[in-house]
């Protein structure tokens, strides 16, 4: 059996969203590299879908979360659109 103990663990660059009452956990991948990252928060990368996809759903418009003008996600309408939604986002390894 390989010996797992000299394999590095990556660490996952935000914090958990926990906001109270959450229900829902939105698990997905480590994001990109951070010089392509939109904003410091899950599924930071513009060309990622997850929040046009979201925004779609439930408002009708893929970009509802996004700034064009300033190539970024409206993070602060985003937590509270997860808060209202009962969701959580985190990123967890164990050996």
């Amino acid at each position: 059996m390989q010996d797992l103990s000299a394999i590095p663990i990556e660490t996952h660059p935000f914090p958990p969203f926990v906001p109270i009452g959450a229900r829902v956990l939105m698990l997905g991948t480590f994001p990109p590299k951070p010089h392509r990252w939109a904003m410091e928060f899950f599924y930071p990368n513009r060309t990622n879908d997850m929040w046009k996809i979201m925004g779609l759903i439930f408002f009708g418009n893929p970009f509802q979360f996004y700034d064009a003008e300033a190539k970024t996600y409206r993070l602060p309408q985003l937590k509270r659109f997860l808060e209202q939604q009962h969701c959580h986002a985190c990123a967890k390894a164990q050996r």
